[in-house]
């Protein structure tokens, strides 16, 4: 016998003989310590750690040193199993929401999504757009009565999150809180991420400054908190931003966190740092910051520091958060009966060939002819990034007429609507005022917003434009009169696509979805296109668990144009 071990307070404390092998393997456990007085391993016992411990009992045939104790792995290990957790609750769930009167029936895997987060308490809900993620979280917080209940969310969808819990309870109070005039007694509390936490300087000397963030309101600091949920968490992603701080200072010692968001990852790896130390777990599956951006941001030194901007072991990545705090489940998987998608892109040739042309060989002339001396001088500081939008906006503009062309074919030859994403406001408005509809952007109310998705439903306009940002989150009920969407301009990132995509895709949907991409032939367009689909490819990999290789996609692509 090699040795024996002890379970004592959610600890495991090993006593061995000397084996270089077992010392190689305990050291791979997080968080573990050796206490030379005692000459013990002492590891903590969670659902980061629980399989690696039993494989290492099993593995050194190592015994309980409390022989009238059940083994580990038949019961006490078992326990610290996220899986097993979460299955030995579901019927508890099930009977409580059978209890509830519920305006819709809640399907089998939002009853385990819920158990998932009661189980871990402190978790990411990463299923895809369209699954149910709201309604799951605030099924979770009303099961385990956990008021007060803050609700962080982005400014957009502050009303929408007031609307759905006052249709899930009625009778439960809720207030958005837009000034500190507001109920700070409701059961339910909405603030937007901005709203959270507010900076204070401490001290400054020239241009540095040292800051500490507060929470905006003092009643926030008073209340006795007993769960919080981030909705669109990827918000957070910014360790140093005002609103990461501010949501750290709110969930302190809050036992119940709930990250919402279809997309944690939208460019690599590091993104999810920030997420996962608010909920406390980053410590007890990673051990540091340091060893995580090695393993799977492929850091490496420059003579500028620390570079950690790509991906690798993505797919171990993924497992590793499965089994302790991160639950998604896809959209295909579970609405079984939702129909398929079916992505067609077009190229067309633009317009104003001759000034695309100029812009993209000569940038700072371009400027300098077309916008004066001023914004030429200032794009030499940051030349690659407004080649990008520059061309960008030439690339649209060249492609007006056959935006139109493309629109008034698709009017005369069917009778069904059509919601169309852009980026750029002036060609929205111009747009929507061409074809006598209404545009969703950022100066559009959100109040309003809701109104126009409501009269789109019921009025005989077919069109419906919207700002990518702005129309890609918080919007329900365009699946129920409208399945095809067109893309006239690309985003940055694929996931801000699928969360677009995801207003037609989601469930209540009876029709195929005809997902269009216009694209300006030979231009900035189809380079974005060849960026989104290498995106993807390292967001599907982490967010969804799909192996694929670790590419330098943005660094080859922003030395592309500055080749230009």
């Amino acid at each position: 016998m090699l040795g024996t071990y002890e379970i004592k307070n959610e600890r495991i404390y090993f006593k061995t003989k000397y084996d270089a092998d077992f010392v190689t393997e305990v050291k791979e456990i997080v968080g573990r310590k050796y206490d030379p007085e005692t000459k013990s391993w002492d590891c903590p016992l969670n659902f980061a750690t629980s399989v690696p411990i039993q494989n290492l009992i099993n593995k050194f045939k190592l015994e309980d040193l409390n022989s009238n104790s059940v083994s580990p792995s038949d019961d006490i290990i078992h326990q610290f199993d996220i899986e097993n957790s979460v299955q030995r609750i579901i019927p508890s769930v099930k009977q409580k929401i059978q209890g509830m009167k519920l305006p819709w029936k809640v399907r089998d895997y939002q009853v385990h999504g819920i158990s998932y987060q009661l189980a871990s308490k402190r978790c990411i809900n990463a299923s895809a757009p369209g699954t149910g993620k709201t309604m799951m979280a605030i099924l979770a917080v009303e099961i385990e009565n956990l008021f007060p209940c803050v609700v962080v969310v982005p400014a957009s969808v502050k009303y929408n999150w007031q609307r759905q819990w006052n249709i899930m309870n009625p009778k439960r109070t809720t207030s958005v809180i837009n000034n500190k005039e507001d109920n700070f007694g409701a059961d339910v509390l909405i603030l937007t991420y901005d709203s959270v936490g507010k900076k204070e300087v401490i001290s400054k000397e020239g241009e540095d400054e040292k800051i500490k963030v507060n929470l905006k309101y003092e009643q926030l600091e008073k209340l006795s908190i007993k769960s919080v949920i981030c909705d669109e968490s990827h918000a957070i992603k910014t360790g140093k931003a005002i609103r990461t701080k501010g949501v750290k200072r709110l969930t302190k010692g809050v036992e119940y966190i709930f990250m919402l968001t279809g997309t944690p990852v939208m460019n690599r790896p590091a993104e999810i740092i920030s997420p996962l130390s608010i909920l406390g777990q980053f410590d007890q599956m990673f051990g540091n910051w340091r060893d995580f951006v090695y393993k799977y941001c492929g850091a490496y030194e420059t003579r500028f520091g620390l570079d950690y901007t790509s991906a690798t072991n993505t797919r171990e990545l993924n497992e590793k958060m499965r089994k302790i705090c991160y639950y998604r489940v896809e959209k295909r998987d579970v609405l079984k009966d939702l129909p398929p998608v079916q992505e067609t892109l077009y190229l067309v040739d633009i317009d104003n060939r001759k000034e695309y042309n100029r812009a993209s060989n000569d940038l700072i002339t371009y400027l300098k002819e077309n916008y004066g001396q001023l914004k030429a001088d200032n794009a030499l500081y940051a030349q690659s990034l407004v080649l990008i939008s520059t061309l960008s906006q030439l690339s649209t503009k060249g492609k007006i007429e056959g935006i139109c062309e493309w629109l008034d074919s698709f009017i005369e030859s069917s009778d069904e609507k059509i919601v169309v994403f852009g980026i750029h406001v002036e060609f929205l408005k111009s747009l929507s005022k061409k074809y006598k509809c209404d545009v969703i952007i950022g100066e559009v109310d959100h109040k309003k917003r809701q109104l126009i998705i409501d009269n789109f439903q019921k009025n005989e306009n077919r069109i419906l434009f919207m700002n990518i940002a702005v129309g890609s989150i918080g919007i329900d009920g365009l699946q129920n009169v409208c399945s095809t969407v067109l893309f006239y301009e690309l985003p940055w990132k694929s996931t801000d696509l699928e969360q677009a995509i995801s207003r037609v895709e989601r469930s209540g949907q009876k029709n195929n979805i005809e997902v269009f991409y216009l694209l300006g032939k030979d231009t900035i367009d189809e380079d974005m296109w060849e960026l989104i689909l290498s995106k993807q490819m390292v967001t599907d990999s982490i967010n969804i668990g799909i192996d694929v290789e670790s590419q330098q996609y943005m660094s080859q692509f922003i030395k592309k144009m500055i080749q230009k």
